[in-house]
Order: C-alpha cells, then sequence, then structure tokens
C-alpha cells in the first residue's frame, strides 16, 4: 500500500512542471541559512544570511524577472518567474547534518 501511495505521488510530480530546484542548509541555533535556486543547472537565485527575527518569508536574491521565497523555518517554498506563479513541492524530508544544521530540499512547480 504504501509502495502504491508513493508511486501516485511520484506521478502527480512528474505531471507537473518543475521548473527549478531549491537547496538550502538552516542552522537554528543562529538563523542562518545558504540557500541556491537552479534552473536547469544555471543558480538563478541565492541566499547567505541571517533570517531569524525578520521577515517572514525571507526573499532570496534572484535575477531580474525571477522571485523566490522561504519561510523562516523552511516549512514553505515558491517561485515566479515571467508572470507564472510556481508552488514549492518538498522533495526530501528535512533532515539533519553531522552539525544539526537542517538540509532542505524543494522543487518548484506549476500547479
Amino acid at each position: 500500500m504504501k509502495l502504491l501511495v508513493f508511486t501516485l505521488i511520484a506521478l502527480l510530480q512528474l505531471a507537473q512542471s518543475c521548473i527549478v530546484t531549491f537547496e538550502g542548509i538552516f542552522t537554528p541555533w543562529n538563523g542562518h541559512m545558504t540557500a541556491k535556486v537552479t534552473s536547469g543547472g544555471h543558480q538563478v537565485c541565492h541566499l547567505d544570511e541571517f533570517i531569524r527575527s525578520k521577515r517572514d518569508p525571507y526573499w532570496l536574491n534572484c535575477e531580474d524577472n525571477k522571485y523566490a521565497w522561504i519561510s523562516q523555518d523552511g516549512s514553505r517554498f515558491a517561485y515566479a518567474a515571467n508572470g507564472v506563479d510556481y508552488h514549492g513541492v518538498p522533495t526530501r524530508t528535512p533532515m539533519n547534518d553531522e552539525d544539526n544544521n537542517i538540509k532542505l530540499y524543494w522543487d518548484a512547480c506549476r500547479m
């Protein structure tokens, strides 16, 4: 049954138009996040800042006419380009690395 559910979710994600990938590392004890958003192997947005106690969601630094944001706790992500909105879909469960930082992985898909 779990395999069937996983397969259905995977097929749904393939049917969506996913254009960018978000990879980030959040350090909970000091609120620092490093992240990059790539499309076709090309970096279109980046972040290397302390985001705790700042606006939520936090906007990344992107190329012209591209916009991306991540919530302070890493639970939401969105991307927009050329007037089209893409909604974040987590591609892996957030996990801790050896230093107890939280690794985040998202795709941005047109729904």
